[in-house]
């Protein structure tokens, strides 16, 4: 997916995405200043849903699979290992993951779900059953009213190689 599909991809679904989309842990950015000289300016990592260990987020990715229009092209669309190393040039780079979390009322897991660009708009016919589905969801696993959300913050890191390295 290129810069100007992803800006397409998410210009309607701003809101949601800056109010209910999870932040980043504070060890990101020192791990970045250590190992890599980060400094205001530069672009960097993303969170990824640990889907191994909780029943939580594997039932909110299978209704991703099931009601999402686009999910799988956008899913296949994330970047794996073999492209970044086609990036770095080489194996010469590191990667580190760190633990994420968010808790969501039920409004801020409907607003999550509402900032992924391929969750269908509400006049779309997989709109209700997804919303329903997500309901369920969130009953089924809610603590006091709040859902916890589990990431791994993923990290590459390492130093570019030019035409000119030997």
């Amino acid at each position: 997916m290129t810069f100007t599909d992803a800006k397409q991809r998410f210009s309607n679904r701003v809101a949601d995405y800056v109010r209910y989309r999870p932040g980043y842990p504070a060890a990101v950015l020192d791990l970045l200043r250590a190992e890599c000289g980060l400094r205001p300016g530069h672009v960097i990592a993303w969170n990824d849903r640990r889907m191994e260990e909780k029943r939580l987020t594997r039932e909110y990715e299978e209704l991703l699979e099931r009601f999402g229009i686009d999910y799988k092209s956008v899913k296949d669309a994330y970047p794996e290992v073999h492209h970044i190393r086609s990036f770095f040039g080489s194996d010469d780079f590191h990667s580190r993951d760190l633990p994420n979390e968010q808790a969501l009322d039920w409004d801020g897991l409907r607003g999550r779900l509402r900032s992924s660009s391929f969750a269908p708009a509400e006049d779309h016919p997989n709109y209700a059953p997804m919303m329903a589905e997500l309901d369920r969801i969130f009953r089924a696993h809610q603590r006091d009213g709040y859902v916890r959300m589990e990431y791994f913050t993923r990290i590459y890191f390492g130093q570019l190689r030019t035409g000119t390295d030997e």
